[in-house]
């Protein structure tokens, strides 16, 4: 009996890390999804720095990262998992940062005038 609860222990520890670790290589493949956006490019040029801001939720469903070239702006990315694998998809680019937004109105639908 114990034997068996060591061995669920152990199955749940590893499938724990795993998650982490794929969610974590998740981020990275979102990071550069932003890096080499066409959209992105075109608004900060070609020369910019990325750094994530904001991952929503234990399972993301939404990245934030922050561009910086000149003026910071912020890329909201959304993320599917349909496909059994992430698939990226560019919901806008914000210069308005997450402490200046409202939280119950979509981060794309909002201005600093807002």
């Amino acid at each position: 009996m114990v034997l068996v609860a060591v061995g669920a222990a152990g199955l749940y520890w590893m499938n724990q890390k795993k998650q982490k670790q794929n969610l974590k290589d998740e981020q990275f493949l979102a990071q550069e999804f932003v890096r080499k956006n066409p959209s992105v490019i075109q608004a900060v040029g070609e020369t910019f720095e990325v750094y994530p801001a904001v991952v929503v939720g234990q399972v993301p469903v939404r990245y934030e990262f922050s561009v910086r070239s000149g003026a910071t702006v912020y890329a909201i990315v959304d993320v599917s998992r349909v496909s059994g694998r992430p698939e990226f998809s560019l919901a806008c680019i914000t210069p308005v940062s997450i402490g200046y937004r409202d939280s119950s109105k979509h981060p794309c639908a909002q201005s600093r005038t807002n």
